[in-house]
C-alpha cells in the first residue's frame, strides 16, 4: 500500500500474520506504462534542477519567486542553451520544496512554477509532508497544474513519486528519466528506497528496452537514463571516502565540496546502486538533502566496470541552513544522439548576480566571485 510517511516505531515479524494480511489485501497492479509519460527531445535536452527550497509560512514568497524566476532565466542569460531554444526543457523540484508550509504557500508556489509553461517534475523529500495540509494536498495541486509531470498510480509500490519520463524522437526513446520517492524517516534515521521500488525500476528498464523477465542486466546497448531522488544512498559516502573525505578537491573526473562534513544517507544500504551498475542504463544519480554538499563523483561498484556519476545538486535559495556562496541550480544537458551529458552548477545570489562555478573553485574551495 502507499506509504503513510509516518515514523515507523515497530515492526511485526510473524510469518502467519503476514500471510493472512497479504491474503486479505486487494493488490493494485497498474500497467507499467501508467507510470510513463514522454517529452520530445531534439539535439539536446536541458534540465534545470532545484533542491531544498524549503518554503514555509514565514518565507517571503514574493522574494523567493523572484529568485526562482532569475534562476529559470539564467541558462539563457549565461548562453548555456543552443540558439534555437528559448528556455530549458524540464524543471525538476528534487525534494524538500516545502517545510512548514500551508496550503496557500504550496498552491501559490506550484502555480507560479506552472506559469512558466515548462514541464516540471516533482519528487518528495523527507520534509514535504511536514506542513499544514493533509498528505494528499501537494499531489492534488500538482494534478491541477497543466505542466506537472508527476504520475502516482494507485498501487502497492512504496512511496508517492515513482515515475518515468521518456525523452523521445519520433518513435525512438533517446533517454529515460527516473524519479523515485526516497521516503522520509525510519526509527530516528532517514529511510531508503525500498526493495519493491528497485524491482519497479528493473521492470521499467526491461519494458523500455524490450528485455524479457529473465534478463537481469549486463547489456551495453540499453537506453541511457538519469535518476532523481532526494536522500542519497550510501555509495555517495563511499565515493567521498575514496577521496579520503577531504573537504574539497578535484581528482580526475571527480570534483566535490562537502560542506556538510557528512553524507546523510538512509539508515541502511540497499541494492539500488548495484542494480543500476548491473543494468548499465543509468548514467547519473542526482540527489539533494545535504545543503552544503556539492559534488560530481564518478563511482563504480567493485564488482562492475560501469561507472555512474553521483551528483549532489546545488541547494536552491537561502531557506534553512546554507552556504551563502553555494546557492542556485544545477543544469544537466543531455545529448539527444548519444549517452553523453554535461553538468553545470549555476550560482546565484539575491542581488541578481549569476554565474557558473568552474573547476578551479573545487580545487581551492573558494566559491565567491
Amino acid at each position: 500500500m502507499k506509504n503513510s510517511r509516518f515514523l515507523k516505531i515497530f515492526s511485526i515479524n510473524i510469518p502467519l500474520f503476514a500471510l493472512l494480511l497479504s491474503c486479505s489485501n486487494n493488490v493494485n497492479s497498474p500497467d507499467l506504462k501508467d507510470y510513463v509519460s514522454s517529452i520530445d527531445i531534439s539535439e539536446s535536452f536541458n534540465i534545470l534542477n532545484f533542491n531544498d527550497i524549503h518554503l514555509s509560512t514565514v518565507s517571503d514568497l514574493d522574494e523567493q519567486c523572484i529568485y526562482i524566476e532569475r534562476l529559470i532565466a539564467s541558462p539563457r542569460s549565461l548562453n548555456l542553451l543552443s540558439n534555437e531554444k528559448s528556455n530549458v526543457d524540464l524543471i525538476v523540484l528534487n525534494g524538500d520544496t516545502f517545510l512548514g508550509a500551508d496550503q496557500t504557500v504550496v498552491s501559490r508556489f506550484l502555480e507560479f512554477i506552472d506559469s512558466f509553461e515548462i514541464p516540471f517534475a516533482y519528487t518528495y523529500g523527507n520534509h514535504d509532508f511536514e506542513g499544514l495540509y493533509n498528505s494528499s494536498f501537494i499531489e492534488e495541486v500538482l494534478n491541477n497544474c497543466h505542466y506537472s509531470m508527476l504520475l502516482n498510480p494507485k498501487d502497492d509500490v512504496y512511496g508517492n513519486s515513482n515515475y518515468v519520463i521518456n525523452l523521445t524522437s519520433g518513435e525512438q526513446i533517446r533517454w529515460q528519466l527516473y524519479f523515485f520517492d526516497s521516503n522520509s524517516y525510519y526509527l530516528g534515521g532517514y529511510d531508503v528506497i525500498h526493495d519493491d521500488q528497485i524491482e519497479w525500476y528493473k521492470q521499467q528498464i526491461r519494458l523500455a528496452n524490450n528485455l524479457g523477465p529473465e534478463i537481469d542486466g549486463s547489456r551495453d546497448d540499453l537506453i541511457p537514463s538519469l535518476a532523481f531522488f532526494h536522500i542519497p544512498f550510501e555509495e555517495f559516502e563511499e565515493a567521498w571516502a575514496n577521496q579520503d573525505k577531504q573537504l574539497y578537491g578535484v581528482d580526475g573526473e571527480n570534483y566535490w565540496y562537502m560542506g556538510d562534513g557528512k553524507v546523510a544517507h538512509g539508515y541502511k544500504d540497499n541494492d539500488l546502486f548495484e542494480t543500476m551498475s548491473n543494468f548499465r542504463s543509468t548514467r547519473a544519480v542526482i540527489c539533494a538533502h545535504d545543503h552544503m554538499n556539492l559534488a560530481n563523483f564518478l563511482h563504480c561498484d567493485e564488482d562492475s566496470t560501469f561507472p555512474i556519476n553521483l551528483i549532489y545538486g546545488m541547494k536552491t535559495g537561502d531557506e534553512l541552513y546554507h552556504h551563502s556562496d553555494l546557492m542556485g541550480a544545477t543544469l544537466l544537458t543531455l545529448d539527444g544522439a548519444s549517452s553523453n551529458f554535461d553538468v553545470k552548477f549555476i550560482r546565484a545570489n539575491y542581488e541578481g548576480e549569476v554565474g557558473i562555478i568552474d573547476i578551479n573553485s573545487f580545487k581551492t574551495g573558494i566559491f565567491h566571485e
